[in-house]
Parts: C-alpha cells; structure tokens; sequence
C-alpha cells in the first residue's frame, strides 16, 4: 500500500446530515462535506477528480444512502474513502451503530441507517478496491460547548472493514464534539488543518496511522475528545494525501489547556483506576490464582478467577469515568477476542510497563508521545521475535501437552484434540456438560443447526421423504404425501422459525427457532440435493433428528458437490470480513455445517459435582479450544514466562533506550510472578508450554495499553 492511490481509480463518497426534525441541528456538518472535498480533490495534495467525489447531502431515506455508495464503490479499483458526519444513535436492543437520517427518530431505530448496511456494501460492492477508508464523525445531544456528538463506546469495533483503516472521533468513553460558532466539527476540522498544512518532520506521505496520531496530539492538546481507530491488512499505511509540511522541523508541543492542578489529578485518577483493576486481575496469573470476591445482584457473595468476569463486575461499580479501569476492560477483552486466552499475562506486563514509563516521566521527562510510539515499535520486533523462535506443533502429544496445561486436565485436552483431528481446520467444536459419566466425543455427518425447540420429546426419523417448503403449503400436500409415500416429513420455513410435520403418524409438529428459517432450509436443499421452486420434490434422507439442542439432517445422496463447495466459499470469505465476535462464530458455524464438520465434546459430571465446577470445566476447554487453532498454525514456545523472560535477556544485552528499558520490564514480569504462586513447581515441569500466538499477541496488546496509558495523562 505504498504511495498515493491512484485519482483516476479511486472514489469517495462522503455522506452528511446537518439539518434534523427531531434531533439538534449541526450547521457545521454541511462544512465539513466541502471542506473535505476541497482537500481530496486539491492537486497539491491528491488530485481526486470532482467527479470521482460524491457528495451525499441530507440523504431522505437508507436506500438513497446505499444505492449512491454501491454505485460509487463499484467504479473503485484502487481507493475507496466513505465518510459520515451527523448524528450517532444506537439500537437500544442490539447496541449496534446506526447513522441519523433527516428524519430520524432516537427512540425508533428503524428510522436510522444501520452502519452493518453501510459496511456491507463497502465489502461486496468495493470489494475490487485495494484500499479501503471508513471514516466516522458521528453525533447526537447537546453538549457544554454545543450541540454534542455521542455514539456507542464500541463504534470502532463494530464498524471495522477487512484490509481498511476505519477512523472515528468517538474514543471508548468520550464524546465528540461539535463546537458552536466554528467552521467544522472539533474532529472534522482538525482531519482538514492537518491534511492540508502537513505533519513537520513526518513521512513525506500521510498516512492514516501518522494522521492518527497527528489528530490525537492536537485534540488532546485542546482538551477536546480524541479519535479511536481501527485498521487491518495494513490498514494504516493507507496514504491519503502529500504533506506539505516534509522536511520541516516539528513545532513545539501545545500546552495543554487545563490547569495543572487539574491535569495532575486526571493522571492520578487515570492510575488509580487501572492501578486497582489490574492488580486483581494479576492475581489470577498461574495454576494456584487468588480469587477475586464480589456481590451478585441477588445479594450472595460469590468468587472468580476469570479475568473478563473480574472487568465485568467492576464496570460501573464507581462513579463518573474510568479511564484507567477501561483500559485494562479493554485489553482483558482483546485478548478473549483475539486470542481466547493471556489476558492475565497480558495485564501483568502492561501494569510494569506503566510502572517504569511513569519512573522515565518523572525523571528523566522523555516526552510520553514520544515513548509510546516508540514502545509500539519495539513491542511488534518482540512479538516477531517470539513468534520466529516457536516450534511447531507437529505431533498430537504435543498438542495434547499444551493443553492438558492450560486445562488442568490431560483427559480433557486429549478429547479436544481428537475433536480437532475430526472436524478439520475450518470445522466447528461444541463443549457441552452432560449429566452422566463418561466423557464422549460426537461427530456429524450432516448438518446441524443450533436451535430453541419447544418442550417436545427428542425423535429421530430414518429414511424418510422429505419436503423442503420455503413459502406456503399446497392444500393439499398432506393427502398427496400420505398417498404417494405412505409418511413423509414435511419441513416449512415461516418468519423466525422452522416448522417440521410429520405426514402420516400421530406426532405433533415441531416449532424450531432460528433466526434465518429460509437461509437455513437453502443450507439443507444444497445438502441433500432437493429444489426448493418444486414443493411436490422429495429426497429420502437417511437421518433427521430433533432434539433440545437443535435440529439434525444428514446428508442425502443426491446432494450437488460443486454447489456445497460454491458455499462454502461465500461463506469463507464472509468469515474473512466479519466484524464481530458473534457474527464470526455464527459464519463459523454455517461453514463447518456445509462441510459436514461439527464435533461436540461432552462432559460428564457425576452427582457429587457441583454445577459451578461442572461449568467452570465447559469455560475453561471453550478457551482452549478458541487457542487450538493459532496453537497449530503458529506453534508454541517455553510456557510459565520463560519465552518472555529470554526476550528480555535479549534487551538486556543490547543498548538500551527509555523504551527498550520500559518493555524489558514487561516482558520479565510475568515469570518471577508465576515462580512466586507457584512455588518454582511450574519451572520444574518442563513440559509446559505456551501458544506462540497468545504470548506474542499479549505483548503487542501490553505494549499498545501502555501507549494509549500515556495518551491519556
């Protein structure tokens, strides 16, 4: 992605509502549609062609929005930039981001754009384009310097777009401003200032990483909320225009306009906060953690040592902000995100990384921009350097090993394994309790969707004629079954569920929950070779089965090979795009059931169990069975901080630098805290070892927390 995209190739289409019947107006949206034109289309700094610009402005409807942006995103084969400046809303259900339109309702969130539209058209229809820019300035209610702008604390991860670099001017618990009286909105006229007057002593192209950072600074130095982002695929080496400001020397930094009084008491709130949090979660590091006590909303006392329960329990028990706190929230849930597993590691490194960056702060007064780009840098060669000294795992054992020691349990990690060699690398792996011993393992060989039945017995129907119905039932479809088949099953699909007949006994129909009833009945036409345009098409299947769990449909002879493997591959590059946790899971899942790839683990309890353990057991294999994947394709490294620590000898060799000492101390932190829980009997079982994916991905997200840490003092 270096250089300039080409004009010629790329589009822009910029997107703004600034005048609203129920919500305040925002005059300066208007602005900021102009104002970025101006920039994108200057020659000095890109030379976009006016017509290869779109502006949408005051949009009446979501299909005014969508059909401007397929169109436009369609002609882009090089760049493709939207931008949206208006008011932000949430579906109160959901929580998802949408965009205000002129006549938007908050309190009816159909009336609004929901982003997920937006982010889909810019995958499907720009989906030819090699760069990929979503920038978002989104507002709502009114704020002390004016008409505010507010949005979910998670727009940017609900909006991010794969091989993109997505920008807002929300951060997690800020709101973006829209000052009165002034040209722009806070976020959009310093977007414009910077691109047009440069970056001094910066790259001779801005990119968005370096436009970043650059808004970040200048912001904060305002006292105004500063921007998030989100980029993937080298997102942030997208350049967007030249700086003019190349070769210059860098000014001065800005004061701040806070007192300093008041800026000190912000940085001591800031480290109260994660100072508190973080050290709760780091007790939990190692195979003998220190429970964390709380208070149920029923009252009773109850104890955890997981990490995301220990952040979720804390949300919100203070009053007023937590900047602090939700940064380690919001390392905690990356790594769960990301990796499944190292957050407490992860938390252990950031807290001594803090710690020495604030000893340089004061003693030294190395600037904290400047550390923590530097930081940034040196986490991502540690990260590589762990990751190039892994091993790869190239025998079962091996793998079983590594589990077994973040489990606890060899027989457990055994059955995951051999649950992995079943279903493949794209296949899905269910862990479930049950209440009987032992512990088993179950394949499919079908299709099998997750579902809510009703209170109906389980029962399994072999070898009988089944009817795929996507639209409403012939009068007389039962009499014909009956008389041409003798039983048959009848499977119909209706708004939000599935209904399943049975022609020719006494069962009643089964109601079965789902939230894609006709994608799913077109899942099982492909599977089993039927044609839903004839309802009077039967294909005998040989198993179909309904359950508590869900409903079950093997496959039938007739089934089209090259049709399911069509699927599978709309469904792999869906997979690729998605932008949350459980929409990847749920992509996950449909591409496992098209290739027949589904194994459930079932854990026995005895009746001595507690249900709390028993549950304990299923969290702990579902993590480790989200790691399984990144353990096979990256490999493993010495476990119990022992990669870590070498890292760090490596450091210690070398010629330091503030930032190299900071990340030292991170990296070494880990292992004396498990040597001290664990009474040096971890050092002595040489056969633990660690995921190379999840201790380099705990550094890079270490290193990226302690850099956000010092933004904010």
């Amino acid at each position: 992605m270096t250089g300039l995209p080409d004009p010629n190739a790329s589009r822009a289409v910029l997107i703004g509502v600034h005048q609203y019947e129920t919500l305040d107006a925002l005059p300066a949206v208007e602005q900021n549609l102009t104002g970025l034109r101006d920039v994108f289309t200057d020659p000095a700094l890109w030379g976009l062609p006016e017509s290869n610009c779109v502006l949408v402005s005051q949009p009446q409807s979501s299909r005014a929005v969508l059909d401007v942006l397929w169109e436009t995103a369609r002609q882009a084969t090089d760049a493709l930039i939207v931008y949206y400046a208006g008011h932000g809303l949430t579906d109160p259900r959901s929580d998802e981001l949408c965009l205000a339109l002129p006549d938007s309702d908050p309190e009816r969130s159909y009336t609004a754009l929901p982003y997920e539209s937006v982010r889909r058209v810019v995958l499907e229809a720009g989906a030819q384009a090699v760069r990929k820019v979503v920038i978002l300035d989104c507002c709502y209610s009114g704020r002390a310097l004016g008409p505010g702008m507010s949005a979910s604390t998670q727009i940017a991860d609900q909006a991010v777009v794969d091989g993109s670099h997505l920008l807002t001017a929300t951060a997690a618990t800020r709101k973006a401003l829209a000052p009165l009286g002034e040209r722009y909105t806070a976020f959009t006229g310093e977007l414009i200032s910077t691109l047009t007057e440069g970056v001094p002593n910066g790259p001779e192209l801005l990119d968005m990483e370096t436009v970043y950072r650059r808004l970040h600074a200048r912001l904060a130095a305002r006292s105004l909320p500063t921007p998030q982002q989100r980029n993937r695929n080298a997102g942030g080496l997208i350049a967007l225009a030249r700086n003019t400001a190349f070769g210059v020397a860098p000014e001065p930094p800005p004061t701040a306009l806070p007192s300093a009084r008041v800026a000190q008491s912000t940085s001591d709130d800031v480290r109260e906060g994660f100072v508190r949090l973080a050290t709760s979660i780091a007790r939990t590091l190692g195979p003998r953690p220190t429970p964390f006590m709380y208070t149920e909303p029923g009252g009773a006392h109850a104890v955890t040592t997981d990490p995301a329960v220990i952040c979720a329990v804390t949300a919100g028990s203070g009053t007023g902000t937590d900047p602090g706190g939700d940064l380690v929230r919001a390392l905690v849930d990356q790594m769960r995100r990301d990796w499944s597993d190292g957050a407490a590691t992860a938390v252990v490194m950031a807290q001594a990384m803090i710690r020495a960056a604030l000893d340089f702060l004061r003693v030294d007064g190395v600037l904290p921009a400047q550390l923590g780009a530097e930081l940034l840098r040196n986490g991502d060669w540690a990260a590589e350097t762990i990751r190039g000294t892994a091993t790869k795992a190239r025998e079962r054992d091996q793998l079983i090993r590594v589990i077994a020691a973040a489990t606890d349990n060899r027989s457990e990690a055994t059955m995951l394994v051999r649950a992995a060699g079943r279903v493949g690398r794209e296949g899905v792996i269910q862990v479930k309790p049950r209440p009987s011993r032992p512990m088993m393992l179950e394949t499919h060989e079908g299709v099998f969707f997750p579902a809510k039945i009703g209170n109906y017995p389980a029962h399994t129907f072999a070898d009988e004629a089944l009817l795929l119905l996507p639209g409403q039932r012939p009068r007389d479809l039962r009499r014909w079954a009956r008389k041409v088949y003798g039983t048959a099953v009848l499977l119909q699909a209706q708004t939000d569920q599935l209904v399943l007949t049975f022609v020719g006994g006494s069962l009643a129909p089964w109601y079965i929950k789902l939230g894609d009833p006709l994608g799913v009945l077109g899942d099982i036409a492909r599977l089993i070779g039927a044609d839903l345009t004839d309802p009077r098409c039967f294909v005998v299947v040989p198993k179909i089965r309904v359950d508590g769990d869900g409903l079950y449909v093997e496959r039938g002879p007739r089934y089209d090979a090259g049709e399911v493997a069509q699927q599978v591959e709309v469904l792999r590059v869906m997979l690729a795009h998605a932008c949350s946790a459980a929409e990847s899971d749920r992509l996950r899942l449909g591409l496992a059931q098209m290739a027949g790839d589904v194994a459930t683990v079932w854990l026995g309890s005895s009746s001595s169990d507690r249900d709390a353990d028993l549950a304990t057991r299923v969290t702990t294999l579902l993590r480790a069975r989200d790691g399984l994947s990144a353990l096979i394709e990256h490999g493993f490294v010495d476990g119990a901080g022992v990669a870590l620590q070498k890292v760090a000898s490596e450091i210690a060799r070398e010629q330091s630098s503030p930032a190299m000492t900071v990340l030292h101390a991170g990296l070494a932190a880990p292992a004396p805290r498990l040597k001290a829980v664990s009474n040096r009997r971890v050092f002595r079982r040489r056969s633990i070892k660690d995921s190379a994916a999840v201790t380099a991905g705990a550094v890079q997200a270490a290193t990226a927390t302690t850099e956000r840490y010092l933004r904010l003092i």
